[in-house]
Order: structure tokens, then C-alpha cells, then sequence
């Protein structure tokens, strides 16, 4: 046990001569060389070692910077979409109430009850019939003259449901329409054509109708007196009793979306 405790004692002294060995031989720049030997062959993993954490700081903050990159990317792209949602429903809501002040200006929106309606659909087989999201909840009755925006005959309604209703276009070849000539007061029937689209009929060759003039609907309770198409081309035959008058229709069957439906004051 006693000896034991003397290598303890003895291990302790040469500790601290040790150290202070080393201390005085440091002050005295004895041991200069030796740390120059150390630092010299240090120097390399030391090198080694700071290269790697310099790469390896690198990629993590390419990552860190791709993955803020991303997150920039979602954040605009969401308010870009937002944007883009807004800026449409404001268009929406101008073009709606263009629409809409442009026909409240109509005279004829003074003389009779007009019912806005949307199309939401075209028959499969007859695409001159279309069907509209007002029915009769809505007052409307079948042979209700319809209307663009503008105020051009459109077509007019055959068939009422609760909450929506067909309408024949006046390019269907079932459809027919009592009209005038503006310019001369020249009667017709504005009809649909297989061949043509659209005719002016029923006009005795000895009458004079021009190219570009307007066609409107007469004789009617619900569509008198409503643009309804231009004329393109007059062409006379002899031997015919009837000119061949081809129309352009005014309204544009094709991509309207919104109509009005002509409802008569009720008494």
C-alpha cells in the first residue's frame, strides 16, 4: 500500500518537472523546431480538413438556398394565381355591367320586361337550338323574343321548363321571322337556309333591296322592330317570282354567351 502510494508521489514530481520543462524550453524558443516539424507535417490534414468543411458549408447552402428558391417559387406562383383569379373576376364583373349598361340604354328596355340569362349548353344534334338557365320561375313564356346585348334578334323561345329553356336560333331552318327591309320598308320572312344560313324570302323581283342593308322584325308582339341581320348578296332571277337575298345574321350566334329574354309589361 506504502509503495503504491510512493509512485504516486514520484509520478506527480515528474509531472511537474515535465511541465515545467516544457515551459522553460518554450520561453527559451528551445522547442521552436520541434513545432515548426509538428506544423509542417500538421498543415496537410489541417489543409485537407478545412477544404472539406469549406465544400461541405457549400452544398448546404446550396440546398438551404434551393430549398428558399422553391419556396420564393411557391409563394409567387400562389399570388400570381390569386391575381390572376381577381384580375379575371374583375373582368368578369366589367364586362357584366358593360353589358348590361348597354342594354338598359336600349329603348327597347323601356318598352318591355328583359330577363338576363345565360346558355349553358347547345343541342347535340341541332346546334341552332340552345338552352339558357331561366325558365319560368322567371316569367318567361314560349315565343319570348330574344336578344344579345346589343339588341339584335337572337332567336326566340320554344320550349319553358322550371328553371331553364330552349331557344331556336333564327338560323334554324324551322325558324321564321316577319320583317322589313329599314331602308325601303320592302316586307319579307327573314329564314334559315340549309344552303344559305340565313335568306331574306318571299320578295317580289320588282323590289329594290341594297347590299348592307338592315333587315329588322315587324308584325310582332314580343320582336318588333329588332335588327336582325345584313344583307350580303341580292340576286334576281326572271323567271323566278322571288329574289335570292342572302343575310349575315347581326348577332354572333356562335359566341354569345349572355342573352336577354323579352318579357311584355304585364297590365
Amino acid at each position: 500500500m506504502r509503495g503504491n502510494y510512493n509512485h504516486q508521489i514520484k509520478l506527480f514530481f515528474l509531472t511537474v518537472i515535465f511541465i515545467l520543462a516544457v515551459v522553460f524550453l518554450n520561453s527559451a524558443n528551445y522547442l521552436k523546431p520541434i513545432k515548426n516539424i509538428f506544423y509542417y507535417f500538421l498543415r496537410y490534414p489541417q489543409n485537407f480538413i478545412a477544404e472539406i468543411s469549406f465544400k461541405t458549408g457549400r452544398f448546404f447552402g446550396f440546398i438551404f438556398e434551393i430549398k428558399n428558391l422553391y419556396r420564393d417559387k411557391v409563394n409567387f406562383t400562389n399570388e400570381n394565381n390569386l391575381l390572376i383569379s381577381q384580375l379575371s373576376a374583375l373582368k368578369e364583373v366589367n364586362r357584366e355591367n358593360e353589358m348590361l349598361r348597354k342594354i338598359l340604354n336600349l329603348p327597347l328596355a323601356r318598352k318591355y320586361s328583359l330577363v338576363d340569362a345565360e346558355i349553358i349548353g347547345r343541342d347535340a344534334y341541332n346546334p341552332d337550338f340552345v338552352l339558357i338557365n331561366r325558365g319560368s320561375e322567371s316569367g318567361l313564356i314560349s315565343g319570348a323574343g330574344v336578344i344579345d346585348a346589343s339588341g339584335f334578334l337572337l332567336g326566340e323561345v320554344v320550349e319553358v321548363n322550371g328553371y331553364n329553356s330552349k331557344i331556336r336560333t333564327i338560323t334554324d331552318i324551322s325558324s321564321s321571322v316577319n320583317s322589313l327591309d329599314q331602308d325601303s320598308r320592302v316586307a319579307g320572312i327573314v329564314r334559315g337556309d340549309l344552303a344559305e344560313g340565313l335568306i331574306f324570302d318571299l320578295v317580289p323581283q320588282n323590289k329594290i333591296v341594297g347590299v348592307n342593308d338592315i333587315i329588322i322584325s315587324s308584325e310582332s308582339e314580343n320582336i318588333s322592330d329588332l335588327p336582325i341581320a345584313r344583307v350580303v348578296s341580292v340576286e334576281r332571277y326572271p323567271e323566278k317570282p322571288f329574289l335570292k337575298i342572302k343575310l349575315s345574321p347581326l348577332a354572333d350566334l356562335k359566341n354569345t354567351e349572355k342573352v336577354f329574354v323579352i318579357i311584355p309589361h304585364q297590365n
